[in-house]
């Protein structure tokens, strides 16, 4: 899988695209072995340690925008849930935000929202791994890469149910024991949360509960 998905793309017209239409295949296929519940933790962690998700990481920051589909995405995301905190901090630990962050910018809601999604659960898993009184191991990392800008602005733009509650949901996890100093930002993000507790679908309700726990530490 790594060595198919860094295979350098050159030749005619025709050879590119053969080369790119290949590393979806690749990626379809990623999506396929590991979209099958928890039984496939054990395999994620693995395929991750062969190098596999840096190579996936390599094609979203290099490839033209317009030429990333859902299947690239998706293939990376899959690695991100079902996941266990040790899976999402060998993810973290791979610095995938520049690419995913990059990805915010892609015209298709689909992969906006495919992500967001992403990024939520890998900033999760930081939160879960470290004391409600400390700050999140990435915030350093996301924030170097303009992307607490760019969740913000994503919030704002309300493209989806999805990307909203996404991007505050990462907003607040990254602010675990830090304060939001910009009062703009902590209005919304505030405002948001208080009014999805009253959310009639119980993950977004419990997820929003649990995003004004971290953010009561710091006020």
């Amino acid at each position: 899988m790594k060595n198919e998905l860094q295979i350098e793309e050159k030749g005619t017209n025709s050879q590119i695209e053969e080369i790119r239409k290949k590393k979806i295949d690749v990626c379809q296929g990623i999506i396929i072995a590991l979209s099958d519940g928890e039984k496939h933790l054990e395999n994620k962690q693995q395929i991750i340690e062969a190098g596999v998700v840096d190579a996936l990481l390599c094609l979203l920051s290099t490839q033209p925008l317009e030429s990333i589909t859902l299947s690239h995405i998706w293939a990376f995301f899959v690695f991100t849930f079902p996941a266990s905190n040790e899976i999402e901090l060998l993810l973290a630990e791979k610095n995938p935000y520049p690419a995913l962050i990059r990805l915010l910018d892609h015209q298709s809601i689909s992969v906006v929202s495919k992500t967001t999604n992403a990024i939520r659960n890998i900033i999760a898993g930081g939160s879960n791994s470290t004391p409600v009184n400390q700050p999140h191991p990435d915030f350093q990392a996301v924030a170097s890469c303009g992307g607490i800008e760019k969740l913000y602005q994503l919030f704002k733009k309300n493209l989806s149910q999805g990307t909203k509650n996404g991007s505050a949901l990462s907003i607040a996890n990254l602010f675990k024991a830090k304060e939001i100093t910009n009062i703009e930002m902590r209005k919304d993000i505030f405002a948001y949360l208080k009014t999805a507790l009253s959310s009639s679908e119980p993950l977004i309700k419990n997820n929003s509960k649990w995003a004004l726990r971290l953010l009561a530490e710091n006020s």
